[in-house]
């Protein structure tokens, strides 16, 4: 429809800035979930200050950008305000082991809390009852872990001077599986909410192609990892960026909306 006196231009549902302010969860997350895997990764003997770099440059430009955007899910209140405290203690001590590197066995506590403020604070942020289920908080934090999995499946082999670790493909199995039990429960929870129809529905939509792309296929790219050892590198590389990007998109499916949901801290 062309715009008119009598017909404007409709309102997007999405503006920039809501999707701006979606950073935290969409960058900041998986972010979070790379120190945490580097952070452990570091009591095996691992050094990877690139990918604590990368870690951290994502945590802080996701709350960056948050900012940018109307600071919805920042701000010092409530677990919105512990969630940045947590990010702002994970940048200084993840910029603390880029001198000393014996500070990245640290990082994964901040790391953590990090991803377990955020999902607190979509529990608390007075949405729609898809956002309220006890349920959430769990499929964001797993979500953060596989997403940090799978980033460092992706950028290990181009960050790290030495061999890939043995548990990392592991790892990226164990996340992914996690993430997908937590996701189905919890889309069966959504089904039987009775508000935001919209919403459950945009969900039931997206199911499909989250669990075939999501998890289906990076499963299927780890076996043949395992199976070819001429492929590894590139099998888990690819799973990784994968498993990374839907949990980006699953974010956004949950977490950005149109403007009639009615949530009071968003």
């Amino acid at each position: 429809m062309t715009a008119s006196p009598d017909h404007p231009t409709p309102v997007p549902a999405w503006r920039a800035a809501d999707l701006l302010a979606l950073a935290p969860h969409v960058l900041g997350a998986p972010g979070a979930g790379l120190l945490v895997v580097v952070s452990l990764g570091a009591f095996t003997g691992l050094s990877a200050p690139l990918l604590v770099a990368v870690g951290l440059g994502l945590v802080v430009a996701g709350y960056g950008l948050g900012q940018v955007g109307g600071g919805h899910w920042t701000g010092w209140r409530g677990w919105a305000g512990l969630a940045q405290g947590a990010a702002l203690a994970a940048a200084r001590l993840g910029g603390l082991a880029l001198a000393q590197p014996e500070a990245t066995k640290l990082v994964w506590a901040p790391a953590a809390l990090l991803l377990y403020a955020q999902g607190r604070a979509v529990e608390a942020a007075g949405g729609p009852a898809a956002w309220r289920l006890p349920l959430v908080m769990p499929l964001l934090f797993v979500c953060g872990l596989a997403e940090g999995s799978g980033l460092f499946t992706l950028l290990a082999p181009l960050a790290m001077s030495e061999p890939m670790p043995d548990w990392a493909g592991g790892l990226l199995v164990g996340t992914v599986a996690a993430r997908l039990l937590v996701w189905m429960t919890y889309r069966r929870r959504v089904a039987a909410t009775t508000d935001s129809p919209a919403l459950a529905t945009r969900l039931m939509t997206f199911s499909t192609p989250f669990t075939v792309g999501g998890t289906v296929m990076p499963l299927g790219l780890a076996v043949a990892a395992g199976m070819m050892p001429s492929l590894t590198l590139a099998a888990l590389a690819a799973a990784g960026l994968a498993v990374a990007a839907a949990g980006g998109a699953l974010k956004l499916a949950l977490l950005a909306r149109p403007h009639d949901f009615g949530a009071t801290d968003i």
